[in-house]
């Protein structure tokens, strides 16, 4: 189920939400470290014996991009309001661990000459090295999945759980996270959304926002 009232409202959160998360990842990646400030992190019992490497899994890590594009269109409207300003949070407070304590982790051999390899080595290619604690992938899913839970509609329920449960369990099978990384990301996550309920505004762009809002319910009432 989709919405589609108020779509350049629900577009101008798309922007204001994900793209100042883009842009505060992008910035952060652009930070130089030294190497001994950098803490590497080692497979535990729970990579090693319950979500072995599995390069395929990368369909459903990249399937993420989807996943939020479709929380902007599949919750109501006053859900996204605070879904946009915890995505915000989030990438605030994701950025500034990034930055003052970088870490990363042996990341494995692919075989480039398949599918999976290519698209798992084109992927290590976008993504930072340095920001495996929290997982800014699986705090962004556990806050969509929040924004899209209505349990009047259990079929929808059902499919969203499955799939965030999906990508979350991709983040390590593909191995660019490990499992503390998606328990600390999902943390940050509900952390950022009783937050945003308190703030109640994204924390950028409000008054663009408020225009487009205010342009777009003059078209309703002159139509």
């Amino acid at each position: 189920m989709l919405y589609l009232d108020q779509w350049a409202t629900r577009l101008a959160y798309v922007a204001l939400g994900w793209g100042v998360v883009g842009l505060i990842y992008l910035s952060t990646s652009l930070i130089p470290h030294s190497a001994d400030s950098i803490l590497v992190l080692h497979e535990t019992l729970i990579e090693r014996r319950l979500i072995p490497f599995i390069p395929s899994m990368i369909v459903w890590y990249e399937s993420f991009f989807v996943f939020v594009l479709l929380g902007f269109f599949g919750a109501p409207l006053q859900r996204i309001a605070q879904m946009a300003s915890a995505l915000q949070l989030s990438a605030v407070f994701c950025g500034m661990v990034f930055v003052l304590f970088p870490t990363t982790l042996v990341y494995p051999t692919v075989d480039a000459a398949s599918w999976a390899g290519y698209l798992w080595l084109l992927t290590a290619q976008i993504d930072t090295d340095y920001n495996c604690v929290p997982s800014l992938h699986a705090a962004l899913t556990c806050l969509v999945l929040i924004a899209m839970w209505d349990v009047r509609h259990q079929l929808r329920c059902f499919f969203i759980v499955f799939w965030a449960v999906l990508i979350l369990y991709s983040i390590v099978a593909v191995r660019r996270h490990l499992g503390v990384d998606v328990l600390a990301g999902s943390a940050v996550a509900m952390l950022m959304w009783w937050l945003a309920r308190k703030l109640n505004t994204p924390l950028l762009g409000a008054v663009w926002l408020k225009c487009i809002s205010d342009w777009q319910t003059q078209r309703a009432n002159q139509s």
